[in-house]
């Protein structure tokens, strides 16, 4: 899951930099650009917001710039783009000059627990972080809350928030961090608390941590087809054939290789099918469409009763339409936890930069409708999380027990 948002992340973070601070002018041009290019280029800007409290924020952030250090002024940049209230429109607080604090965290309920971590914090791997610099994380989501653009929705609020806290510059320029490279974090281990004083490293370092975590069960045997970001296992087992969508090729490579996978799964003689878009931020998702017209003709499986799509809290933009689309056009009953994306959504990122700064933001430039009724999350037919214990031990449950519902049904 953190591994995909953070390739997401890196793809659009790291070349836009400057080589020497903005003047209080730039800084204000900047704005203004980004004012301009808000109601320019968004299909839809003020569906939350009314446009004179955003141009009030603007004037207001205007006036504030000379007493702003760069970490402040982009944090407010961010505040304005996460006030217009929808997951494409966001500002990259990693466009320019940044570093992180060295832990990977993941959610598990409410409990927000290490997953990763570089070599001198290790231990704390599994640990519970309860607070930075003395906020409880639950205080903290309440003041982080305005300034973390890119949400749909709580779930895809929470993934942002688990990795953006991370982001040196966001602690530092909403006041919650005093020193701009250094904080406190105060972790629960068991009945145990302690509290480091932890420095913040180079992106290149923290994108060298990695999660001890593997997926042990089920013990998946993966097919031989050459799809980026798609794999295909069958479970002989189970009658099943699992798709893990972890992130998206182009379309045509999927056209491409429908013989292959076609056969593949004929061979199998599968008469289940399970896709898995938990950990998918999105792509193109006609690349989804064309796997699904690649998977229609296959009369093997059993349509009415044994098709599922997994989703999670990350699954978001197209990795969520195709889920919703999945459930319409393949007849696929929806297992896991609400998506981060909302059905009815602003979507297609229109990519920007700032002209002095050459900060990154984007901004939504379609819509999309994938539910008749108000919603504001995919939900699942069949909520079924991982637990701590479970995903430390590798033990994958929402698979596993949508395995077992199958297998448990009439062929």
């Amino acid at each position: 899951m953190f591994k995909q948002l953070l390739l997401i992340l890196l793809s659009l973070c790291c070349a836009a930099t400057t080589a020497h601070p903005l003047s209080t002018a730039q800084w204000k041009k900047d704005i203004l650009t980004l004012q301009a290019s808000v109601k320019q280029h968004h299909i839809n800007p003020f569906h939350t917001i009314s446009e004179g409290a955003f141009d009030q924020h603007v004037s207001q952030l205007l006036n504030k710039v000379p007493d702003l250090n760069e970490a402040e002024i982009e944090v407010q940049i961010s505040h304005l783009l996460a006030s217009l209230g929808d997951g494409h429109s966001s500002y990259n607080l990693m466009s320019g000059s940044h570093r992180h604090y060295p832990f990977n965290f993941q959610f598990f309920g409410e409990q927000l627990r290490v997953i990763a971590a570089a070599k001198p914090y290790q231990h704390l791997i599994g640990s519970e972080l309860v607070a930075i610099n003395h906020v409880a994380i639950s205080e903290l989501q309440k003041k982080l809350q305005p300034y973390i653009s890119g949400v749909d929705n709580i779930y895809s609020f929470k993934v942002r928030f688990a990795f953006q806290i991370t982001i040196a510059k966001l602690l530092f320029g909403s006041g919650v961090s005093r020193e701009q490279y250094t904080t406190k974090f105060t972790f629960k281990h068991n009945t145990m608390t302690n509290t480091h004083t932890v420095k913040a490293v180079t992106m290149h370092q923290f994108a060298q941590i990695t999660s001890p975590f593997k997926r042990a069960n089920p013990a998946l045997t993966w097919q031989p087809i050459k799809l980026d970001g798609i794999r295909f296992a069958t479970l002989p087992a189970y009658d099943t054939v699992y798709i893990d969508f972890d992130h998206y090729p182009e379309p045509l490579s999927v056209i491409t290789q429908c013989d292959a996978i076609q056969k593949t799964i004929r061979k199998s003689n599968a008469n289940a099918l399970i896709i898995d878009f938990r950990g998918n931020g999105g792509g193109n998702f006609y690349s989804g469409l064309a796997l699904s017209s690649c998977l229609l003709p296959l009369d093997q499986f059993d349509w009415q009763n044994k098709i599922a799509v997994l989703i999670d809290h990350v699954t978001f933009s197209a990795a969520m339409s195709n889920a919703a689309q999945f459930k319409s056009l393949l007849n696929a009953q929806i297992i896991g936890a609400p998506s981060g994306g909302d059905p009815n959504h602003y979507s297609e990122t229109h990519r920007l930069s700032l002209p002095h700064s050459h900060r990154r933001y984007s901004l939504s430039k379609r819509y999309y409708s994938f539910s008749s009724v108000s919603s504001d999350a995919l939900y699942p037919d069949k909520h079924l999380t991982q637990s701590w214990d479970e995903y430390q031990q590798g033990i994958d449950q929402p698979l596993l027990s949508t395995l077992s519902l199958f297998k448990n049904l009439q062929r």
